[in-house]
């Protein structure tokens, strides 16, 4: 809730929907979870997203506001997870079925790291990691950068060579597409995104996404 560029959006409405409960429904159509967890800080200005998470039966882990790698840390311990799937709150419309996909990499792989991330060829909004928790842990003592620490797994892609990290790879170009929620003006292009929508968010790849953003942008050329 305390973001410095968007103040709140953690809850930010977008058509009438709070922006994490888009994160959470997409998630619930995962075939390849176990379970759901929200990691947020101890601080009293996210005791509303504890209560979206109460609210959604959504299990809800808190710890550190700055060090999310020991946020992660506390929620592996709790929860006893042998690998864990990190999925930013800020990405409303993440299709799902890149879960999935990136969960079923990892399982047919003996992989430290799925991701989508690096090389990044998805757009923001669109990330995917999944990560052996018995490698974060053992990397967690280490992990004493602030920027590290805040931005989970830039640890492991800095020191590539040490671990084994798989890359998922794109079926098409999604450039110029950002599906984050980080500033204003990004809140606003996703509400208008969600207006266009005729079925349920999650029922959409990302590829259909990508077509009715690009034909929103050619619209507003005209």
């Amino acid at each position: 809730m305390g973001s410095r560029r968007l103040p709140g959006k953690s809850l930010a409405l977008i058509c009438s929907k709070p922006l994490l409960q888009y994160v959470i429904e997409s998630l619930r159509q995962c075939r390849k979870l176990d379970c759901l967890a929200l990691a947020t800080s101890g601080e009293a200005e996210d005791d509303a997203i504890a209560a979206l998470a109460r609210d959604l039966d959504v299990v809800c882990t808190r710890g550190p506001l700055a060090n999310v790698a020991a946020r992660f840390a506390l929620t592996i311990e709790q929860l006893g997870l042998n690998v864990f799937v990190r999925i930013c709150g800020d990405s409303p419309l993440l299709d799902w079925r890149l879960v999935d996909r990136a969960v079923g990499m990892f399982l047919d792989s003996n992989a430290d790291m799925v991701s989508n991330c690096h090389p990044r060829v998805f757009p923001p909004g669109a990330s995917v990691e999944v990560v052996r928790s018995e490698v974060f842990l053992r990397a967690l003592p280490h992990i004493a950068d602030p920027g590290e620490q805040e931005h989970v797994t830039s640890y492991f892609h800095a020191r590539a060579a040490d671990f084994h990290i798989v890359s998922m790879g794109a079926d098409r170009d999604y450039s110029g597409l950002n599906l984050c929620v980080d500033e204003p003006g990004d809140l606003e292009r996703i509400r208008g995104l969600v207006r266009r929508l005729k079925r349920p968010h999650w029922s959409y790849t990302l590829a259909e996404l990508h077509a009715l953003a690009q034909g929103a942008a050619e619209g507003e050329g005209t």
